[in-house]
């Protein structure tokens, strides 16, 4: 793995470009083929709604819907916090289940939250499965988590449930 070490924030974090590069050459982002109102509003709102620092124009809360993505990367977290954390094992003896706590950093405080986190547990990669790039499932495979209040920007009227 040829890595370079990268600051941001909490973390620090050793990332192999090239390879990252190569695994995201063959994948198609899900969010980008759906066709239901909340992948269109949250493909709109991503055309300009990462911020530079963090943008302001997530003040607005009204009408927005929380969203939770994420993208995986070759590397492994040096130092900071995962952002999953396992809670327990199977605690539901008739589903077999695993608890995870989010721990993220809030870039921009509730009600407008914007957060991040990293995360590089192996068996946490496992849990994401069909998630990850092929490319990416074997190997060190670190977790970028993004969540966000989205202002609801398509023309169609927010939908009460899924």
């Amino acid at each position: 793995m040829i890595a370079e070490s990268i600051s941001y924030r909490d973390w620090v974090l050793e990332v192999d470009a090239a390879a990252t590069a190569a695994a995201y050459t063959e994948i198609q982002s899900p969010t980008t083929t759906c066709v239901c109102h909340w992948c269109a509003n949250f493909v709109a709102w991503r055309q300009h709604g990462y911020p530079r620092g963090v943008k302001q124009d997530l003040d607005r809360t009204k009408g927005a819907v929380l969203y939770r993505w994420f993208f995986f990367f070759r590397g492994r977290v040096v130092s900071g916090p995962q952002a999953w954390m396992l809670t327990e094992d199977d605690p539901d003896p008739d589903l077999a289940v695993t608890s995870w706590e989010l721990h993220m950093l809030d870039l921009l405080p509730r009600p407008n939250a914007f957060a991040v986190g990293f995360g590089d547990s192996p068996l946490r990669i496992r849990v994401e499965g069909a998630n990850v790039p092929p490319r990416l499932r074997q190997g060190p495979t670190t977790q970028l988590e993004f969540r966000a209040y989205v202002p609801w920007t398509v023309s169609e009227a927010l939908p009460q449930r899924i």
